[in-house]
């Protein structure tokens, strides 16, 4: 399943979206715009 499409992140909340994946795609989103500062 692809889970990052043109409109955002996709998926199911509980299977592809767990809140582990979630965090660390939201801690990698926030280095990435940390870096860009």
């Amino acid at each position: 399943m692809k889970l990052f499409g043109s409109s955002g992140t996709r998926g199911v909340a509980g299977e592809q979206l767990t809140p582990e994946f979630v965090l660390r795609v939201a801690k990698a989103a926030g280095t990435v715009w940390e870096a860009e500062r």
